[in-house]
């Protein structure tokens, strides 16, 4: 009887914020995550909310502005965010400090300090891109774990696709993480 019954079952909310600075990526990335295929953007003004649900899991997905003055609201979002998705251009070497400064902000952040991170080194595909091992140290990122919290860091491209289909096998420490990154797998990346 209880398989029966498994359709009452209320589903797992997991709330993701995918932020970084202007220009990295972010909706380009959130439009391959949703579409499986890239759309023209514009520069967020704001915030953009999308949900995906996959199996028994809601997947709140918040899309936030990068510009500077943007950057205050981003706290806005942190009450209850189980990941973060921290963009970074990896083919612009220009912005790196800027983005460091950023992300150690919100590694001090009380709200996000059990929330799992994963920064992507987006556009990865471009000439000249710094590869996710070197962008490790180039931000000055904290070990593959910081107490309980997780920090993965990997290659990707939205334009392309690639990093995007391994980032379930990568993230598998944090549960919400790997459920959220799971369902890239099968569906919106091969």
């Amino acid at each position: 009887m209880g398989n029966k019954l498994s359709f009452w079952k209320s589903d797992k909310y997991v709330r993701v914020l995918i932020c970084g600075l202007d220009n990295a990526g972010k909706t380009t990335t959130l439009s391959r995550i949703l579409l499986g295929r890239v759309v023209p953007t514009l520069p967020s003004c704001g915030f953009q909310a999308q949900t995906l649900k996959h199996r028994h899991t809601k997947f709140m997905l918040w899309d936030v502005g990068g510009q500077l003055h943007l950057r205050f609201h981003w706290r806005h979002h942190f009450f209850g965010t189980h990941c973060v998705i921290f963009v970074v251009d990896a083919s612009d070497s220009s912005r790196f400090a800027e983005a460091g400064q950023e992300l150690s902000v919100l590694f001090a952040e009380a709200q996000l300090e059990t929330a799992g991170f994963l920064i992507l080194a987006h556009k990865c595909d471009v000439p000249g891109a710094v590869p996710a091992s070197q962008l490790r140290s180039i931000l000055s990122l904290p070990p593959t774990a910081q107490g309980s919290r997780p920090i993965h860091i990997l290659d990707s491209s939205a334009v392309t696709g690639a990093g995007l289909a391994g980032i379930a096998k990568t993230c598998d420490a944090a549960h919400a993480m790997h459920s959220f990154y799971s369902f890239l797998i099968p569906h919106r990346c091969a």
